[in-house]
């Protein structure tokens, strides 16, 4: 009986394989969250134009191939560290597709470079700046542990005649996730509803076309802050009032937060207010942090986030006032003001013309008229990044 128990805890992440298993445990945490940040990294390059700029082919299908290796990644961090013997043909299909993926674009650098490119970018802007030379060596370092870690692993375990197991099914692994390593800490339908929301909120990113799409947000985000609270039981520890308070409390928070991205500096404080604001308040009836925070980051954080449709944490000093309504393949970008009531724009990006005008004039393709203080007009080519007239009379613009 002992012995059938040690069989059925052995390749789970259950409390006991935790204590057995503890640093290779800790080793697939990072795993999973590197995936995770890749995948937000890869959303944003999609979102600011990047791979359609940089690759010869259509950006929203490279997208998907890029989510479809990340499934499979992920289940390949859960085969290798339950040690099944299914992930060895997993993991060279998923290197082929690689490959393959490659080859499409020889006459260009890695596609994928561009993400991990976009994380150091990241790193160099808000963190501390690392060295050109050094900052190549850890992108090629992150995509050789990205896509080679698996068939290595793997490899190692063929030349040491490491023991494989065969419960794996590959059902389970085709359909998206291999569940049968999934303990109840790890529930796969939480995954799942996570996943759910967040493709709903980068949706309504995407098509909008006016920034009071992202009021959207505040009915997604109550429902799923309901979807949690069933998952964490707090249906069964506050009544029906209480409940009805939170949600209150939430629905607030959320629209002052989406509001208040058109005012400069009120956008990223009421932001982050609202996040300790709503932890505090699910960590009073929830008693735990981990569960508190979850909620938090995804219903309050990610979700409002994505709605937006732009990056809220770039130039925090600027409010957005709206978007542009694109002609056909046009280049999208935002109406920004600063706390003087000057106007500038900026796309999804972080190109950006300084708020230093009166007046923001549109009616043509990729051709933004800007009044200036001396009560001149400019003219924008959004497409090249470049002035194209100064002191231009605006009647003489037409549309394309």
């Amino acid at each position: 009986m002992a012995k059938k128990l040690s069989e059925k805890e052995s390749f789970t992440f259950s409390t006991i394989w935790f204590k057995q298993n503890k640093k290779k445990y800790l080793f697939l945490l990072f795993d999973i969250f590197f995936l995770l940040l890749l995948a937000i990294f890869s959303f944003k390059e999609y979102l600011i134009g990047n791979f359609d700029k940089n690759l010869p082919y259509d950006g929203l299908m490279f997208l998907l191939l890029i989510f479809i290796l990340f499934v499979f990644r992920f289940n390949l961090s859960l085969l290798v560290f339950s040690k099944q013997r299914l992930g060895i043909p997993i993991a060279i299909i998923f290197l082929l597709i690689v490959i393959y993926a490659e080859t499409k674009y020889i006459d260009t650098s890695s596609p994928f470079i561009l993400i991990f490119d976009s994380l150091i970018r990241f790193f160099n802007k808000f963190i501390f700046v690392i060295p050109n030379g050094i900052s190549k060596i850890i992108t090629y370092i992150l995509y050789l542990y990205l896509f080679y870690t698996p068939i290595t692993i793997y490899a190692f375990y063929i030349l040491f005649k490491v023991k494989l197991n065969n419960k794996a099914k590959a059902f389970d692994v085709f359909s998206g996730f291999y569940a049968s390593t999934l303990s109840k800490k790890l529930r796969i339908m939480d995954v799942i509803v996570i996943c759910f929301f967040m493709a709903i909120s980068l949706w309504v990113g995407i098509i909008s076309t006016n920034i009071n799409w992202a009021f959207l947000a505040v009915p997604i985000s109550l429902y799923s802050i309901y979807e949690f609270c069933k998952r964490v039981h707090l249906n069964i520890k506050i009544n029906k009032k209480c409940k009805l308070i939170v949600f209150f409390i939430a629905a607030i928070l959320l629209t002052a937060l989406i509001y208040s991205q058109k005012i400069p500096y009120w956008g990223i404080n009421i932001f982050i207010l609202s996040a300790f604001i709503m932890y505090f308040v699910f960590y009073f009836f929830t008693k735990s942090h981990i569960k508190s925070f979850i909620i938090v980051v995804v219903s309050i954080i990610i979700i409002p986030s994505l709605s937006l449709g732009y990056n809220i944490f770039a130039y925090p000093q600027y409010g957005v006032v709206a978007n542009n309504i694109p002609f056909e393949d046009e280049k999208k970008f935002l109406i920004i003001k600063d706390k003087e009531g000057n106007y500038g724009i900026r796309n999804r990006s972080y190109k950006i013309v300084k708020p230093k005008y009166k007046k923001i004039e549109y009616n043509s393709k990729n051709i933004v008229m800007m009044l200036n203080q001396d009560n001149q007009w400019e003219t924008y080519d959004l497409e090249n990044s470049t002035f194209i007239y100064k002191n231009y009379h605006k009647h003489k613009i037409t549309t394309k």
